[in-house]
């Protein structure tokens, strides 16, 4: 359970810096 609560946030997150680097 712990990999997984950590994994998902994780995934988000680097799909986050993509979007942004995408808009700059």
């Amino acid at each position: 359970m712990n990999n997984v609560s950590y994994y998902i946030p994780s995934t988000v997150y680097a799909d986050f810096l993509t979007v942004s680097w995408r808009l700059v």
